[in-house]
């Protein structure tokens, strides 16, 4: 009877370790420094800095909201989430239901404060790094109230 315990907490502690060995070998951090934003999204020009899981010193040109340069104070904490069998650090949390307003990919957006030409604005931020298992293929949003400023994060 000993026997069976054993062999059953065994079993148990097996289940629960394969997906938190999954989750340990996910995706790598995106690399520390200064990034740029370029690519196709009008928030190209911008650029940003990763410190570990951190993002900081957002910014990128408002001219799509008819905004001067537009900067989010602060830094904003990565986090890693998985859907659809991939992983990704993003800034913004999980919306698997896709149901959320502001909800791109999966990722809703988190709340910010937007600076532009001396005022303050309600907005939010998005980053996904690593989209489908790419290192290279990144994206990104800012909402400044009810306009967006799409953007592409490279190293």
């Amino acid at each position: 009877m000993l026997g069976r315990r054993r062999i059953g907490t065994l079993v148990v502690v097996a289940l629960l370790a394969i997906p938190a060995l999954a989750l340990a070998s996910g995706p790598k951090l995106p690399k520390s420094g200064h990034w740029k934003i370029t690519g196709e999204g009008v928030g190209s020009g911008g650029t940003f800095k990763i410190s570990g899981k951190y993002v900081s010193d957002v910014k990128m040109p408002g001219q799509n909201c008819n905004l001067p340069e537009v900067s989010v104070p602060g830094r904003q904490k990565m986090r890693l989430i998985s859907q659809g069998g991939y992983s990704n650090w993003v800034i913004g949390t999980s919306d698997p239901s896709r149901k959320k307003p502001y909800d791109i990919g999966g990722v809703v957006g988190l709340r910010v404060k937007v600076h532009s030409g001396g005022k303050t604005y309600a907005g939010r931020l998005e980053f996904i790094f690593g989209i489908l298992g790419h290192a290279s293929e990144n994206d990104g949003d800012l909402y400044v109230g009810s306009c967006v400023i799409p953007f592409t994060p490279v190293r």
